[in-house]
């Protein structure tokens, strides 16, 4: 197959076109060399990160109907970008974005983080008998309203007065969820990809 006489080391940054051959699409091709996934094996004989080369195939395929492959294409990019920045600030800020959002890429994420943030306050409540203390059974309902400043459940869960360490942990949740909520904005505008 063609794609196993390219060789090792290769830099397509700045090469545009329009069109991909069908039989190119990302999943479809297999050589001996890269398996099912030609252009992840492409761009990884690159010898540095070239994020128009990534933005190129992932607009392409976009355009060709491809929208779930131009997706991973993009995230493949920002995963690339993320190994060969180091371990500094841009590293733990990458890890932090695609831990929170993928980069924008997989917001679905958020959902898990406030599924499960929204659990632990309630464990929290319920371990530490502050819940039951103000007739919150189970929690959940407090956990979350504290948990996303947008919105509000009941007026009468900001009247609450947790007593010890459960108060001092719904700090760092209702934080948490301010950092989460504006993440999710910020993967949905577009600014993180």
């Amino acid at each position: 197959m063609l794609t196993d006489a390219w060789p090792a080391d290769f830099d397509v940054g700045g090469f545009t076109y329009r069109a991909l051959r069908e039989d190119s699409a990302r999943g479809r091709a297999s050589s001996t060399e890269c398996g099912s996934d030609v252009f992840k094996c492409w761009f990884e004989k690159q010898k540095s990160f070239s994020p128009q080369a990534y933005e190129q195939l992932a607009l392409v395929s976009q355009n060709q109907g491809n929208a779930d492959d131009a997706r991973g294409i993009r995230y493949d990019g920002r995963e690339r970008e993320r190994r060969e920045s180091g371990w500094g600030l841009r590293y733990a800020w990458l890890t932090t974005l695609d831990l929170a959002i993928g980069y924008g890429h997989r917001i679905e994420r958020a959902l898990g983080w406030t599924i499960g943030l929204m659990f632990l306050g309630a464990i929290v409540l319920r371990i530490s008998g502050e819940g039951p203390k103000h007739g919150l059974p189970v929690g959940l309902s407090y956990s979350f309203d504290m948990l996303l400043p947008i919105i509000k459940l009941r007026d009468a869960h900001y009247e609450i007065d947790l007593k010890g360490w459960p108060r001092y942990y719904f700090y760092v949740h209702k934080v948490a969820g301010f950092v989460l909520a504006s993440f999710l904005v910020a993967g949905i505008s577009g600014l993180t990809k």
